[in-house]
């Protein structure tokens, strides 16, 4: 009867230990298909994002090539004013410091990757630094531009207002000869020098000469770094 019992009670404790063995495989592969879910879940969000960043090198690139336009003239600009230079051609390109850029980054892939809760769940550390890195660059350049154009709305209110805008801009768009004014290029061309000479025309000039498009360059390069890791994704 002893041994009986006995061995009933090391089959009880067989029985139970596969059960609880059991127990821990399952929960373990309940464990491993929710976190391959919640990592295909990551993974189509920082696709998305992907996307969102071929858009913003796009725009990013028409940006920086009319910011480098902008930076090339209001530079030879400043250099004709050391030499006393007056050059109408130059002056009018240099005056494109008076349009506004704004960078407007696509930013629905990482909002829906935030509000998923699961952009702590990034588990490659190289797209998770440069993700980072991406949108901290991205917030370095909107406090960048708000700057610039702060300064260029200002230049541009005291332009309108302090000097008599509407001849500037009729002088602008006269022909060669204008009858009504009796005059001719060169006593027109001589009007439109006292603009851009003029101290505030300066001002935005010598502003817009040091408004490099480095920070532009590096959120590109980012970005495509960014693209060409998430490429991988799919083949990990």
């Amino acid at each position: 009867m002893e041994n009986k019992t006995g061995k009933y009670f090391k089959y009880a404790i067989g029985e139970i230990v596969l059960v609880v063995i059991g127990i821990l495989i399952a929960l373990s592969i309940n464990n491993w298909n929710e976190t391959r879910k919640q990592n295909n879940q990551t993974n189509s969000f920082l696709l998305e994002i992907a996307k969102d960043i071929k858009q913003d090198i796009v725009i990013l690139k028409v940006h920086k090539s009319r910011r480098d336009s902008v930076l090339k003239w209001n530079q030879k600009v400043r250099n004709n004013y050391a030499l006393d230079i007056n050059n109408l051609h130059d002056f009018k390109k240099a005056e494109r410091f008076f349009y506004e850029y704004y960078f407007t980054p696509n930013t629905k892939g990482i909002e829906s990757l935030k509000n998923s809760g699961l952009i702590t769940q990034i588990n490659n550390q190289q797209i998770d630094s440069l993700l980072q890195s991406y949108y901290a660059q991205v917030e370095h350049i909107k406090n960048k531009e708000i700057s610039y154009n702060t300064v260029i709305e200002n230049v541009e209110f005291k332009f309108k207002t302090e000097l008599p805008v509407d001849k500037y801009m009729f002088l602008l768009n006269a022909k060669t000869v204008d009858e009504n004014l009796g005059t001719n290029f060169k006593k027109r061309e001589n009007e439109l020098f006292e603009y851009y000479n003029s101290n505030i025309f300066k001002v935005g000039v010598i502003r817009s000469a040091r408004e490099g498009t480095n920070s532009y360059k590096r959120l590109i390069d980012i970005g495509e770094s960014y693209i060409n890791e998430v490429k991988h994704l799919n083949d990990d």
